[in-house]
C-alpha cells in the first residue's frame, strides 16, 4: 500500500512519479514525473516532454495550480537494490534500530543506473525513525564512514540547483550529514519524513498568499534535519505586522541550518486558517546566505 509521501517512487501510465508534500486533494497525488520505465533503457524524462501531458490541479487548500495523478490508479515501485546501496541501508537500519521497511530508495537508482554516477536517494519515513537516522548519520560522519560533499560532490548537487550562487550553495551544505559520500565515492542524499502516512484532503488550508522580498534570521531550529524543514525566525524588514514567523521548506538546501543563520530573497508568504503564524517559504525562488552559523 502506497504511503503517499515525499519522496515516494509511483508507476502511473509508464511513468515514475514521485510524491511531493503530505496532503493530496480527496482522489489525487500530488506528484512530478521524473522516469520513463516503459522506454528502453528506462531514462530521465526531459522537462518538454512531461510538461505536454503533466495535468494540473487548482487546489485552494495551498492556493496553487499542483501536478496531480489519479490515487487509485498508481502502483508501488520495488527496485532492485545495488549491493552497495542495500549495505548501506542495512547499515543504517542496524544502528538506528527501525524496520529497513521505512527506509525506501527513490531518485535515478529505481531506473537501475550505476551508484557511483548517480546518487543514492533514501527517505526514511515515522516520526522516532527520522531522529534515530539522523543520530546514525553523524555517529557515521564522525567515524568517517561518510565523507562530506567537499568540492567535487557540491559541484555534482549544484547542478540541481542553478537558481543559486556556488558559494551560498556550499554554505547551505557544508554541515550536512543528510548528503555526502558513503566509503568516500558513493554519493548519496538522505530525506527525513516524519510522517507514517500522507493525508487525504485539507488539514490547514491557506486563506492569503503573496511573494515577497525579505530578510531574515534563524531563531529557532524546530525540526532542522526534517522534511519539511521547520524554523522559527525572525524578520529584520519591517514588511509584516509582526517580528516573527515559522519557516518550512521541502528543499534539501534548507535543512540543517543553524540558529543564527540569515537568508534574504524572495519568500512566498502565508496565512493560514488554523494558525496565528505568518509561514514563509524559501522554496519557490533563491535566497542569499549573509550570514551563517557553524557547528559548535
Amino acid at each position: 500500500m502506497p504511503r503517499f509521501l515525499e519522496g515516494e517512487p509511483l508507476l502511473y501510465n509508464g511513468w515514475i512519479w514521485i510524491v511531493k508534500g503530505i496532503e493530496h486533494p480527496d482522489g489525487y497525488v500530488v506528484a512530478y514525473p521524473r522516469y520513463c520505465i516503459e522506454c528502453i533503457p528506462p531514462r530521465k524524462l526531459y522537462r518538454a516532454e512531461y510538461l505536454r501531458k503533466i495535468n494540473y490541479y487548482k487546489w485552494n487548500c495551498v492556493d496553487l495550480d499542483v501536478p496531480v495523478i489519479p490515487r487509485d490508479k498508481v502502483y508501488l515501485i520495488y527496485p532492485r537494490p545495488w549491493r552497495v546501496t542495500q549495505e548501506f541501508i542495512s547499515l543504517l537500519c542496524e544502528l538506528s534500530g527501525i524496520e529497513c521497511s521505512d527506509i525506501i530508495l527513490t531518485g535515478s537508482l529505481v531506473i537501475g543506473l550505476d551508484p557511483l554516477t548517480s546518487d543514492t536517494d533514501l527517505v526514511v519515513y515515522g516520526r522516532e525513525n527520522v531522529d534515530r537516522v539522523y543520530e546514525a548519520l553523524v555517529y557515521l560522519r564522525e567515524s568517517g564512514a561518510t565523507s562530506p560533499l567537499g568540492m567535487h560532490g557540491s559541484l555534482i548537487e549544484y547542478k540541481k540547483h542553478g537558481d543559486l550562487l556556488f558559494e551560498d550553495y556550499m554554505l547551505l551544505r557544508r554541515y550536512s550529514v543528510l548528503q555526502g559520500f558513503y566509503k568516500n565515492k558513493y554519493r548519496y542524499t538522505i530525506r527525513l519524513v516524519p510522517y507514517d502516512h500522507g493525508f487525504s484532503g485539507c488539514t490547514d488550508p491557506v486563506i492569503w498568499s503573496s511573494m515577497v522580498r525579505l530578510k531574515i534570521v534563524i531563531l529557532e531550529e524546530i525540526s532542522p534535519y526534517t522534511t519539511p524543514a521547520i524554523y522559527r525566525v525572525g524578520l529584520l524588514d519591517r514588511v509584516l505586522r509582526t517580528d516573527t514567523a515559522i519557516m518550512l521548506s521541502y528543499r534539501i538546501r534548507y535543512t540543517e541550518l543553524r540558529k543564527g543563520t540569515i537568508l534574504q530573497g524572495l519568500f512566498r508568504i502565508e496565512k493560514r486558517l488554523k494558525s496565528k503564524n505568518y509561514y514563509l517559504i524559501p522554496d519557490h525562488s533563491s535566497q542569499r546566505i549573509l550570514g551563517i552559523s557553524s557547528r559548535s
